[in-house]
């Protein structure tokens, strides 16, 4: 829904993000490298329980299967930019996975009637499959 907000409790993330820097940094120091996944898009429809013609009309499917774009990108902004500071510390590495799952102006579970994503927040192998190539070069 759009009126969706997240609250972001200002102490409570800093508390959050410096204790991750300490759990990364021996890992770190011990020579790994770390990759950490920006946010992808949520959906308030799960698409497993939604894609069959007889589910179609169930509450749980109401706000269908797309995203705005716009939206996502605000949504994730504060969690994004907790992990842009750490990521400016040296200690990982951003992917960042949105454009390719995202058209210009929305984010949709399905694309030509497949499904993209399983359920909210997690792709299928047809999902996995768009942003393969990405990941591939973002390990190396």
């Amino acid at each position: 829904p759009k009126n969706y907000k997240m609250k972001v409790e200002g102490k409570k993330t800093l508390k959050a993000r410096e204790e991750f820097v300490l759990l990364i940094k021996p890992l770190k120091k011990i020579g790994m490298d770390i990759l950490v996944e920006a946010p992808k898009p949520v959906f308030f429809t799960p698409t497993y329980r939604c894609v069959d013609f007889f589910n179609k009309y169930n509450e749980i499917c109401r706000f269908g299967f797309d995203v705005d774009k716009e939206f996502f990108l605000s949504y994730r902004e504060p969690v994004l930019n907790q992990i842009r500071h750490i990521e400016d510390t040296g200690l990982i590495s951003l992917w960042d996975p949105a454009d390719l799952l995202c058209s210009k102006d929305k984010c949709s579970a399905l694309i030509d009637g497949e499904p993209v994503f399983f359920d909210g927040d997690h792709l299928t192998e047809l999902g996995n499959k768009m942003v393969y190539d990405s990941f591939i070069k973002a390990i190396h």
